[in-house]
């Protein structure tokens, strides 16, 4: 499988983005430590709604996801691009497209800003961050686990320490 930058990015700031209305912060995180070692400028995206109705309109019409009962998500912003050959062209051409700068985009909704959410959001990204990144953690040769593990609880640090400061727990 080829994997390929999107040509169309993540804009940098979803505040300005016409279904953006019902955002009230948002913030990237960076797995600490990782740029000195080599994984790139990867970050995470995340966006604190006003309500989950509003949550739920934007990633219906920014990302063309339903999320009817949730009340926080995490989108990994790839897309798969499968094409089968014909009679002219035969083969197979497997291509997965991702944001060069965003691993992922975290979506919490104020009200429901508990640690078993963000604890459990945290750990999707974790797994996305697994998956694009090619850090290298301690331990990670006798446990596969702790590629994920690692970047989850420093995802979540992250999250609750931007939360904190920006007043948004009640």
């Amino acid at each position: 499988m080829k994997t390929r930058h999107t040509p169309t990015p993540l804009p940098r700031s979803f505040t300005a983005h016409p279904d953006g209305k019902g955002i009230i912060a948002e913030h990237d995180i960076a797995v600490w430590g990782h740029e000195r070692r080599g994984a790139g400028r990867l970050r995470a995206k995340l966006l604190v709604f006003k309500s989950p109705r509003a949550m739920r309109a934007f990633s219906r019409k920014a990302l063309g996801i339903d999320n009817d009962e949730a009340v926080g998500f995490v989108s990994d912003l790839s897309r798969e691009v499968i094409t089968i050959g014909n009679i002219h062209r035969p083969g197979r051409e497997h291509i997965l497209y991702v944001d060069p700068r965003y691993f992922c985009l975290i979506c919490l909704v104020r009200g429901h800003l508990t640690m078993d959410i963000i604890t459990h959001e945290a750990c999707h990204a974790g797994i996305f961050f697994s998956q694009r990144s090619r850090m290298r953690w301690p331990n990670q040769d006798g446990a596969a686990s702790e590629a994920i593990c690692y970047p989850t609880g420093r995802i979540a640090a992250a999250i609750n320490r931007f939360l904190h400061d920006s007043g948004l727990y009640e």
